[in-house]
């Protein structure tokens, strides 16, 4: 009896690891599914908006009604301007590897989702008219604008550190070589949301989910994340 169990628990230690790897990836492939659906959202809306995004949901400006998730509390989510882009369901919103808790000092209540828009393309904008005369803090870009869209990051699985509302800030109030990026590395080899503040040199190893801004997905370097090249979409030269 003791052999029997003895060899039990050894077959159970081969396969752990073994099926920790491949929840790991099936999480990361639903991820990038989620993605690959908001991505297409972001793009449909901006084809039936003249090539215009929506607002992107930035907790530190006032709400807009443009924008593209209502995400805080007392607001209807269903007038979120992506909902019908989205068959009518935030579900897609979440990760399925799940959303941390999320402890915020500032006040604001915190964002429930896991992916957030790259702000350069919807724009940013300080006044209670979004897209007002003078109000831009970040002028928004046509779709018909952006440069070589199969390199231009859209929509990230953010890291949990940085994440606290719809917008990704890409490559904004940060030195060039800050080597701080945004993507989450959930689904990279095992690594955990607590490692960003352990290991300086971990805010740009890894890879994470991004979607494109010709609908396509990818996991990718966190490098490509502080690159011009990739979070700029009107940039037209390479590195």
């Amino acid at each position: 009896m003791l052999v029997v169990v003895g060899l039990i628990t050894i077959v159970i230690a081969l396969l752990l690891p073994g099926l920790a790897k491949a929840r790991r990836e099936a999480q990361r492939v639903a991820c990038l599914s989620n993605l690959r659906q908001i991505g297409a959202a972001f793009i449909g809306y901006a084809h039936d908006s003249k090539g215009w995004f929506p607002a992107p949901a930035n907790g530190f400006s006032p709400p807009h009604a443009e924008d593209w998730v209502h995400w805080q509390p007392g607001r209807d989510i269903t007038e979120s301007r992506l909902y019908r882009y989205l068959g009518n369901s935030v579900e897609v919103l979440k990760c399925p590897a799940g959303p941390p808790e999320r402890l915020r000092a500032d006040g604001r209540p915190p964002y429930p989702f896991n992916y957030s828009v790259n702000s350069r393309f919807t724009g940013e904008s300080g006044s209670l008219v979004f897209g007002a005369a003078g109000a831009w803090s970040v002028p928004p870009c046509n779709l018909s604008q952006v440069v070589s869209a199969s390199e231009k990051i859209l929509v990230i699985d953010e890291d949990v550190v940085g994440i606290n509302d719809g917008t990704w800030m890409a490559g904004m109030g940060e030195a060039p070589d800050a080597r701080v990026s945004s993507v989450s590395v959930r689904h990279d080899k095992g690594r955990e949301y607590g490692d960003w503040g352990i290991d300086p040199a971990y805010h740009w190893r890894g890879r994470g989910n991004v979607a494109f801004a010709d609908g396509h997905c990818d996991f990718v370097d966190r490098l490509k994340l502080l690159q011009q090249q990739y979070v700029d979409p009107t940039y037209r030269g390479t590195y």
